[in-house]
Order: C-alpha cells, then sequence, then structure tokens
C-alpha cells in the first residue's frame, strides 16, 4: 500500500520561544540565505549559509508576537543602533510533530532596514533542530 502523507497543519501564532527553537532559513536580498538560530534563551544568531556572523540579538515571543531588541553584537545601521526594538507576528506551520515553516508579519515599524527585508512577509524553513 502507498505511504501516508503526513499534511502541513495549518500556520498558527507562535506563543513562546520553545515551538521555534532551532535553526531556520531563509532569503535576503533572494540570493543570500541566511540561517536563523533561536535559542533557548531568546539570543537569535543570524548567519550565512557557510558560517560567517552577521548579527546576535535576543527576542522574545509571547501571544503570537516576536519583539526584537537588544542587538549583542554586529555592525548595524545607526538608525538600528539607536532603536532596535521592533515587533512582528510569528506564525508556525507544522508537519505532523515537526516544524516547517514560520512567517513574519511587521507590526508598526522596524528601524533595522536588512532585519524587515530578511523578515517582513517573509517565510523561513525549517533547518534543523537547536543545541
Amino acid at each position: 500500500p502507498p505511504t501516508a502523507t503526513i499534511t502541513a497543519s495549518p500556520e498558527q501564532p507562535v506563543n513562546s520561544v520553545d515551538e521555534v527553537f532551532g535553526v531556520w532559513k531563509g532569503y535576503w536580498s533572494d540570493n543570500n540565505m541566511i540561517l536563523m538560530n533561536i535559542g533557548a534563551t531568546g539570543l537569535v544568531d543570524l548567519s550565512f549559509e557557510k558560517g560567517q556572523s552577521i548579527l546576535a540579538e535576543w527576542a522574545t515571543i509571547e501571544n503570537g508576537i516576536m519583539t526584537w531588541g537588544n542587538i549583542t553584537k554586529g555592525e548595524v545601521a545607526t538608525k538600528c543602533k539607536e532603536n532596535p526594538v521592533a515587533t512582528y507576528e510569528i506564525y508556525i506551520t507544522r508537519r505532523g510533530d515537526q516544524p516547517e515553516s514560520l512567517r513574519f508579519v511587521l507590526v508598526g515599524t522596524d528601524n533595522c532596514y536588512d532585519r524587515q527585508e530578511f523578515l517582513d512577509g517573509k517565510t523561513l524553513l525549517w533547518a534543523e533542530t537547536g543545541e
């Protein structure tokens, strides 16, 4: 008999960092693959596919909202450095019990243009479990 295919669940708001802990991949400027490693503590590391670190910043997730805040390393534009806080709705899709994708929607404004370019209206795909 044919193997049963598990269909993806409808997307749902993410309620805590525990739901998205791990590595997600997406594209910035449509041709640079970026890996976003979301740590269990809320520290988010962004790096290029070949491992070159871009930046790290703290984020919190509560009731479907991801709030970005304190940038801990990396070079960013002055406007972003002066006010790095931004809020995004965050949605997850699962296939069975495995995460499959994340989608982000900007709420208000984001002074960090590169972050907005990478996240707003974009979908990131699950890459691997975090450590």
